[in-house]
């Protein structure tokens, strides 16, 4: 079996599920959409169930919505926790990353242009970080799990897009710096990032459609 997991040529609401698959060791080919063909054709509306992508495809299986994509593929990379509250914590945490990333990419597009960007940067950003520094625990992973869950690869995927080591990294997130570096050093990650699985950044894809 080899899932198409298919979406726009870049990391955004997909990525979280490639993390998945390559920590979880999931066979995958990505299938990158053209933004501007999709935005004038049928064919998503038409082929999925929503009309949305990401959208992940094995055969007649057709899954979409990224909550769902990621949590199938938790469950079957074993990334998923097993115990039903430490579950129900990693449910919670991974909707609260949802709800940072939907605000991020409400800037995108905002009237409010450079000042909605700059609130984003010194209020937006800094509340969710302060949240899951507190949220950390002593084994250094988000929830109530003594090993790497797909909540702890959205956190990173998260800090990553948000370009945390060059912007906000400072002695006030300990916990997140180590968290950081702890999923940085999944030789597995290490390995996707220096394949050609990995889409352009989101910037490179924003200049290339020229939003």
């Amino acid at each position: 079996m080899v899932y198409t997991l298919t979406y726009f040529g870049m990391p955004g609401r997909a990525e979280i599920g490639r993390l998945i698959m390559e920590v979880g060791g999931v066979s995958y080919k990505n299938e990158f959409v053209v933004f501007k063909e999709w935005l004038t054709s049928l064919k998503g509306v038409k082929r999925y169930p929503f009309g949305q992508i990401p959208a992940l495809q094995d055969g007649d299986f057709i899954l979409c919505q990224s909550g769902a994509i990621a949590r199938h593929l938790a469950k079957e990379a074993n990334l998923y926790p097993e115990n039903p509250r430490a579950a129900a914590i990693s449910e919670m945490f991974f909707e609260g990353i949802t709800e940072w990333r939907n605000k991020a990419y409400s800037v995108w597009f905002s009237p409010d242009g450079k000042d909605a960007m700059d609130n984003y940067v010194t209020k937006t950003v800094p509340f969710y970080l302060d949240i899951f520094e507190k949220a950390i625990n002593e084994q250094g992973l988000l929830g109530n799990t003594d090993k790497v869950s797909y909540v702890d690869l959205a956190l990173w995927d998260i800090l990553q897009e948000n370009k945390y080591t060059t912007i906000y990294k400072c002695d006030k997130y300990p916990k997140l710096d180590a968290h950081y570096s702890m999923i940085s050093s999944i030789k597995s990650i290490q390995d996707y990032l220096n394949s050609n699985r990995r889409p352009p950044s989101i910037d490179e894809f924003l200049d290339a459609i020229s939003l």
